[in-house]
């Protein structure tokens, strides 16, 4: 049992109304959550009491409900509990149209700010419906068919198709059988269970939940779709899409939390940066705008803006980086090269091995080899002393350190690239050797003359 203080995140709340007689009415709401410490880890695997009240106002105010329960987190951290299981919720207490509930974990005070209750809840003065208009009778009419419907007392059907429903059609072959398009002037709701108070919303599936201006819901369990603006869940179970024009495709217990957030499967993964992108793996987090994260419990803090963190086990808080951990050991990327055996193989033969970097110089990557006469050495000898070497800072660099190197538009054109912005490594230790060569060719000549002339004394 963890001792640190603890804090519930990705909160949804669903009120599931299944009857309009009050005595089928269900006086229970799903609360689901992620269970944190302090330093925002999930608390997996753990059982916490919570306190749970219903107030007519956001800050003090009367006590309109009250229960404690006991909530299990899974291995992603998430929990769920039905509230008013122990003392049921009454209809009463969502007449008015401000209500807030309030949290409290353990013996902790009661979190701030208290949750605003939206329409759903709500749904309990149902119990008081205004009016009800039904329409009983219906005429049915075309050439060579029967005309009207019939209600048997279990299902309204076509009288000549037994319990099939043609619309467009006089020979249904299914429950309901639609020639052409079927266009929904509204939301349209499939399945049992669902909450649907959305506008131009869609929820299929079983016990689904839509809010929000154009929310879709198209399949699963226990899903939510809860901004305003097009949320959308693909389906999976216990998925949020939380924010406006976020979407989690599928798997579980995932949760779209930013703006235009992304989590497209996996399990217990947190899109929380606007724009930020999680493809699938295990309790991997994206708090970073535009941040995109994948593997097993790799996490890019708020910091971590525009960076790209794949591994397992490890924490960035870098902005603007590309990020390879697994278990911070070693990482191999390969470059045109299928198994890397180094931290960094570049195709055809260049690596790095964690403390230098190795230029790709074996004969079997060369051609049109060409061994450097005397006279070639003795140019680049001159060259290399008429040449100026400079001490420099980068433009980059955030510290007062000072280089020393050459100027790419001054250095001969052997050892610059074809910009002549950037002065090539290796053709610059051959540039060297070859220079050194040149001076061991001098000296080997002035020691021959040197033991020429002692001989004559």
């Amino acid at each position: 049992m963890s001792s640190a203080r603890e804090v519930v995140l990705s909160v949804l709340l669903i009120v599931v109304l299944v009857s309009v007689t009050a005595a089928d009415v269900p006086r229970i709401a799903n609360y689901q959550g992620v269970l944190e410490d302090v330093g925002g880890n999930p608390i997996r695997n753990d059982t916490a009491t919570v306190l749970f009240q219903v107030y007519d106002d956001s800050i003090g105010g009367s006590t309109l409900w009250s229960e404690s329960n006991l909530i299990e987190t899974d291995k992603a951290g998430v929990f769920a509990v039905l509230l008013g299981l122990i003392v049921p919720l009454p209809d009463s207490a969502f007449i008015n149209s401000n209500r807030w509930l309030g949290v409290a974990v353990r013996a902790d005070p009661e979190m701030t700010p208290r949750i605003r209750l939206a329409s759903v809840p709500y749904a309990y003065y149902a119990l008081h419906a205004d009016s009800a208009t039904i329409s009983d009778t219906a005429m049915y009419a075309m050439s060579g068919a029967n005309s009207g419907w019939v209600d048997d007392g279990s299902i309204v059907r076509l009288e000549t198709t037994g319990d099939l429903v043609g619309i467009g059609t006089v020979t249904p072959s299914a429950m309901l059988d639609v020639a052409g398009d079927l266009v929904v002037a509204g939301k349209a709701t499939i399945g049992p269970g669902h909450t649907n108070s959305g506008t131009y919303s869609f929820v299929a599936g079983k016990e689904n939940t839509a809010i929000g201006d154009g929310a879709t819901v198209a399949g699963g369990l226990e899903n939510a779709a809860t901004a305003l603006y097009h949320p959308t869940v693909g389906g999976g179970r216990l998925n949020i899409a939380g924010h406006n024009s976020s979407t989690v495709a599928g798997g579980n217990s995932n949760s779209a939390g930013g703006s235009a957030s992304t989590v497209s499967g996996g399990e217990g993964n947190f899109a929380l940066g606007h724009h930020s992108i999680i493809p699938g793996g295990y309790c991997d987090t994206a708090a970073g705008g535009h941040s995109f994260v994948a593997g097993r419990s790799v996490r890019a803090s708020a910091d971590a803006e525009y960076t790209f963190a794949f591994g397992k086990e490890f924490t960035t808080s870098t902005p603007n980086a590309a990020v390879f951990v697994v278990d911070n050991a070693e990482f191999h990327v390969g470059i045109g090269v299928a198994n890397p055996i180094h931290y960094i193989d570049v195709y055809p033969g260049a690596y790095c091995d964690g403390s230098q970097w190795v230029n790709a110089s074996s004969i079997e990557y060369r051609e049109h080899i060409h061994r450097l006469t005397p006279d070639e050495y003795q140019d680049i000898l001159e060259k290399l002393v008429a040449g100026e070497v400079v001490r420099y800072r980068t433009k980059v660099q955030s510290d007062t350190k000072t280089h020393l190197g050459l100027i790419a538009e001054e250095a001969p054109d052997e050892v610059t690239d074809a910009q002549k912005k950037g002065i090539l490594t290796g053709d610059a230790i051959g540039f060297l050797i070859a220079a050194i060569k040149a001076q061991q060719l001098e000296i080997d000549s002035l020691r021959a003359k040197v033991e020429a002339m002692e001989s004559r004394r």
